[in-house]
């Protein structure tokens, strides 16, 4: 029963729909990721990442599922750090805000643009003596 599960698997990875070539390319360069780091994680060559990125190949089951992943989650990270850049959560520290490269370091893919840094935070919730 477990290889019919599997086999379901794989025919689902094949109809995972792809963005455009140029898209695909575009995603992995707005997280600052070289091919060679992105090929190294997906399990294939350079070569083939670049094929697929200009459109001369698909990526076929089940790397084509890896890949549409990897693409799913950059476009989510990508509008993300975007939309932080753009309107820094009010409780950002000042400084972190300057620039685009503090925001950034601030956040974190792990956790929702409510878990951002709190200024208050390691401070006594306790009343201070009057």
């Amino acid at each position: 029963m477990t290889s019919s599960y599997r086999a379901i698997e794989v025919l689902l990875a094949e109809q995972t729909p792809l963005p455009p070539p140029a898209e695909r390319s575009r995603l992995r360069n707005s997280l600052g990721l070289t091919p060679t780091r992105l090929a190294r994680a997906i399990g294939v060559d350079t070569t083939t990442l670049h094929a697929w990125e200009e459109g001369l190949t698909e990526p076929e089951a089940p790397l084509r599922a890896a890949y549409a992943y990897f693409l799913a989650r950059a476009h989510t990270l990508g509008t993300y750090y975007a939309q932080a850049i753009a309107e820094p959560h009010p409780t950002a520290p000042a400084e972190a805000t300057d620039t685009a490269q503090g925001t950034l370091a601030l956040l974190s893919p792990c956790h929702p643009p409510a878990a951002r840094v709190n200024p208050n935070a390691g401070k006594s919730l306790q009343p201070s003596p009057s």
